[in-house]
């Protein structure tokens, strides 16, 4: 949770100074308007903080199997254990019938 909260932060300062950078760009430079400096900026930020969140989803999937392995796990022992007692209800049941 302290992660989401530094990233949030620090996306919403990194889109802060792009702003303040394409406005900059914009006066000193005639050839590029506000608005496309503006628009170049919010690209560049939604860029970075798309790529920032690679680690995350590399997190999400490897959490995901390995949940999948433990229910896998969790249902294999399931099978063994009424497989189990299927072979103890037989075995009850011949010895019943000597």
């Amino acid at each position: 949770m302290f992660h989401c909260t530094n990233q949030h932060v620090f996306a919403d300062t990194f889109r802060s100074i792009a702003v303040i950078s394409a406005s900059v760009i914009a006066e000193v430079l005639e050839c590029v308007t506000p608005e496309i400096a503006d628009s170049c900026a919010a690209i560049v930020v939604s860029v970075i903080i798309l790529l920032s969140l690679v680690p995350l989803f590399r997190g999400m999937f490897h959490t995901w199997r390995e949940l999948r392995s433990l229910t896998r796990d969790d249902d294999d022992e399931v099978v063994e254990e009424e497989a189990l007692l299927e072979n103890d209800e037989d075995q009850d049941s011949g010895v019943e019938m000597n």
